[in-house]
């Protein structure tokens, strides 16, 4: 009788042992994913920001370059333009586009049919 007791009260802490450990990886779990949300609006936002203060800078040197063409009425000083707006294009892209689903799309496809490239490099110890 004392052993289908002792078993008993065994099985019911193991049990609940089971479900505590259930539990706490689910916390962890949540823990993680609010963490990793966490990280990603941090990035959004210094994107954001950096858009705002590269957005400013471009302005200001189209400003110039319009001021420096109209002065020595050769295009000359435009020409910073070109690079100056695919660079800002691209963060435009970023924080009002649809770059990050692009992204996260393309990553999505590459561990699904190419995970072969992000398998780790072997180190040559070992086998």
């Amino acid at each position: 009788m004392g052993n289908a007791v002792a078993s008993s009260v065994g099985n019911k802490m193991k049990e609940s042992m089971q479900e505590s450990q259930a539990v706490m990886m689910e916390k962890q779990k949540a823990m993680q994913m609010e963490m990793i949300k966490r990280q990603r609006a941090i990035g959004f936002a210094q994107a954001k920001d950096r858009f705002e203060w590269y957005s400013a800078f471009v302005s200001t040197v189209a400003v110039l370059g319009v001021i420096g063409a109209l002065k020595t009425k050769k295009p000359t000083p435009l020409v910073p333009m070109v690079p100056l707006g695919f660079l800002l294009g691209y963060q435009y892209d970023m924080v009002h586009g649809t770059k990050l689903d692009r992204v996260s799309a393309e990553a999505e496809r590459i561990m699904a049919e190419e995970p072969e490239k992000l398998d780790l490099p072997r180190f040559p110890h070992e086998k």
